[in-house]
C-alpha cells in the first residue's frame, strides 16, 4: 500500500472509529455505573439505540426558534467530523495533516461547544439559557486549561503539528512535563463529557436537562453524538502523546487506539459514582486549581524537564 493510500485510509478509519466507538463506550460507561449501583442497567448498545431512535423521531421546535437554533447541531457535527478527519487518531499522520493542525483542532473543538451553547440560548427557554451559561463558564475555563496543557506538549516536543508532536513524544519520553500535561488533558476530556461531578449544564433535578432541553429528534441526536465524539478526540490525542509508538503502524494504531481508549473510559466509569454534582463555584475552583497544574507543566516543558 502506498503512503498516500495509507494516509487516506488512516483519515477514514479515524473518522469511522470516532463515530462508532464513543456511543459504544458511553453504553459501557452506563453499564459499569449501574453495576456499581447494584442495578442491572441498560444494554451496552443502549446509547446507539437512543441515537438511532432519535433520528426517527419527529422534531418539536420551540416557538420563534432562530436560525442559529436550527442549524447549530449540523454545524457542530460538521466541525467534529472535520476534526476527526484531520486528527491522527490511528496513525501518526493523516491526509489532512499540516504544520499548525493542532491550532485548527482547538478551534474546531471550542467552536462546537460555543455553537451549541448559542443555539440553545436562542431557543428562549430559561432552563436552556441557564444550562448554556453554566456550560460556557465551565467549558471555556476547561478549554483554557487544555490549551495550556497542549502548549506544554508543543514546547516539550518542539512541534506545533500533531504529527510532529507524536514524533517528538517518542524521543522526549520519559518526560515529567508531558505526563502532567497529558493527565490534565484527560481530566479536561472527562469534564467535556459532562459527567459527575461536572454535570452542571444538564443537571436534571435543577434545570431539567439544561442546554439540550429544547432540542429533539435528529437535532438532539446530533448534539449528543457531537459531545461524545469531541470527548473521544481529546482522549485519543492525549493517549497517542502518552504512548506514541502504536501509531507508527496503521494496524497497531487501530488496535492500540481501541484498547487505550477503552481502558480510559473504564476508569471514567469507575470514577463517576464516587462524586456528587459540584456547585458552579466549586467546579470553577477545581478548574482554577487545574489551571495551575497545567501552567506548571508548561513551565517544566520550557525548562526541559
Amino acid at each position: 500500500m502506498t503512503n498516500e493510500l495509507v494516509l487516506v485510509a488512516s483519515s477514514i478509519l479515524g473518522m469511522i472509529l470516532c463515530i462508532i466507538l464513543p456511543p459504544l463506550y458511553d453504553g459501557i460507561h452506563r453499564k459499569v455505573r449501574a453495576t456499581l449501583h447494584c442495578r442491572v442497567g441498560p444494554p451496552i448498545l443502549q446509547t446507539w439505540y437512543d441515537i438511532i431512535k432519535l433520528f426517527s423521531k419527529q422534531e418539536v421546535l420551540p416557538q420563534g426558534a432562530s436560525k442559529l437554533f436550527l442549524y447549530a447541531p449540523y454545524i457542530t457535527i460538521a466541525y467534529i467530523i472535520l476534526a476527526s478527519l484531520m486528527t491522527p487518531l490511528v496513525y501518526q499522520e493523516t491526509a489532512l495533516s499540516f504544520t499548525w493542525d493542532v491550532v485548527l483542532l482547538v478551534y474546531f473543538l471550542s467552536s462546537s461547544t460555543i455553537l451549541l451553547c448559542l443555539g440553545s440560548m436562542s431557543s428562549g427557554n430559561v432552563f436552556a439559557q441557564e444550562g448554556a451559561r453554566r456550560e460556557l463558564m465551565v467549558t471555556m475555563l476547561a478549554e483554557f486549561v487544555a490549551i495550556l496543557a497542549l502548549a506544554a506538549i508543543c514546547v516539550r516536543t518542539g512541534a506545533v503539528g500533531i504529527t510532529g508532536i507524536y514524533a517528538g513524544a517518542r524521543s522526549a519520553h520519559p518526560s515529567v512535563a508531558l505526563i502532567i500535561a497529558c493527565f490534565v488533558l484527560l481530566v479536561c476530556s472527562y469534564i467535556e463529557g459532562c459527567r459527575l461531578p461536572f454535570e452542571l449544564p444538564e443537571a436534571e433535578p435543577e434545570i431539567a436537562g439544561g442546554t439540550l432541553i429544547e432540542y429533539s429528534g435528529r437535532r438532539l441526536a446530533l448534539c449528543k453524538l457531537s459531545v461524545l465524539m469531541k470527548q473521544f478526540i481529546l482522549v485519543s490525542v492525549t493517549l497517542n502523546v502518552l504512548e506514541p509508538w502504536c501509531s507508527i503502524s496503521l494496524l497497531t494504531g487501530v488496535l492500540g487506539l481501541i484498547l487505550k481508549t477503552l481502558l480510559v473510559y473504564l476508569v471514567f466509569a469507575l470514577a463517576e459514582p464516587l462524586f456528587g454534582r459540584y456547585r458552579v463555584d466549586m467546579a470553577l475552583r477545581i478548574l482554577s486549581m487545574l489551571s495551575f497544574v497545567s501552567l506548571l507543566s508548561l513551565v517544566m516543558a520550557v525548562v526541559g524537564v
